[in-house]
């Protein structure tokens, strides 16, 4: 607490998620097309299916991260 600007690391964080969001969607929308899945090479689907579990896992780390910052601002 009082190492960082709160305000601005939420901000931050809040840009990081969504751009990540937007990243997962387009990935998702891609893999949810039957051609693409059915057409691809076999390795670009896997990657693409890889891409989108690491999105993930990136979002779920930022929002702990947003809410850490949120309970400090809080306290």
């Amino acid at each position: 607490a009082g190492l960082i600007d709160a305000d601005a690391e939420i901000e931050r964080l809040t840009k990081r998620i969504a751009k990540a969001r937007e990243d997962h969607g387009k990935i998702m929308k891609k893999l949810s097309n039957e051609n693409f899945v059915k057409n691809a090479p076999p390795d670009v689907v896997a990657q693409d299916r890889e891409r989108a579990a690491e999105l993930e896992r990136t979002i779920a780390s930022l929002e702990a991260q947003l809410e850490r910052v949120r309970k400090l601002k809080g306290s």
